[in-house]
C-alpha cells in the first residue's frame, strides 16, 4: 500500500512541476529567440539545439543546423 502511495505521490508532484513548468518554457524561449536574433552566440546555440530537437517548438532539424553554424 505504501509503495502504491509512493509512486502515487512522486506521479502529482511531476505533474504539478511540469505544469508550473510551461510558463516558464514559453518566456524562455521568447528571451532565447530575441537573444538569438541579437547575436548572442550561446542563444543560438540553445535555439538550435531546441529546433533540431523539436524542445519546446516545432522540430526543423536544417534551422538547428544552422544556428549552430552561426554560433
Amino acid at each position: 500500500m505504501l509503495n502504491r502511495f509512493s509512486k502515487l505521490a512522486a506521479f502529482l508532484m511531476i505533474v504539478v512541476v511540469a505544469g508550473c513548468a510551461v510558463p516558464a518554457l514559453a518566456e524562455s524561449l521568447a528571451t532565447i529567440q530575441e537573444k538569438a536574433l541579437k547575436g548572442n552566440a550561446d542563444a543560438q546555440a540553445n535555439l538550435g539545439w531546441m529546433y533540431y530537437n523539436g524542445d519546446g517548438i516545432k522540430q526543423n532539424k536544417t534551422e538547428g543546423i544552422k544556428l549552430w553554424k552561426r554560433s
